[in-house]
């Protein structure tokens, strides 16, 4: 992993969001991005050690820095580093983070149910 890469521990049974992985992955031109599926040993170890309990997961986590973000502050984060005209996205900072966040946790609440899920998970380690 490069020294400036950020993880990504996504659900790696969620078709959204292994969707939303290949979409980010396709549009990340300085590769600053790992992927890391939360069912996986390291993503459980990544998981655990930002004090995030799989069975109450229903964000992914992006990891950089030594810190930890979640929900719409992760998608801001992400947005940043994509290329034109994805990075514009950031513009979204604006918005009140209780309101981000609300729109975050109604799409993740429902993502199973609208999006369906995979059989397998997504890049297994």
């Amino acid at each position: 992993m490069q020294p400036d890469s950020h993880i990504v521990v996504f659900d790696g049974m969620c078709n959204l969001c292994s969707s939303v992985v290949d979409f980010i992955s396709a549009r990340d031109p300085r590769n600053a991005f790992t992927y890391v599926p939360m069912q996986s040993p390291r993503g459980q170890q990544l998981l655990k050690a930002h004090g995030v309990s799989i069975e109450q997961v229903d964000t992914f986590l992006l990891i950089g820095n030594g810190d930890a973000l979640v929900r719409s502050d992760a998608a801001i984060a992400i947005a940043a580093e994509l290329r034109r005209p994805w990075n514009l996205l950031t513009v979204l900072r604006f918005v009140p983070g209780p309101i981000r966040d609300w729109v975050y946790s109604l799409v993740a609440r429902n993502r199973y149910r609208w999006f369906g899920t995979r059989a397998t998970c997504k890049l297994p380690e």
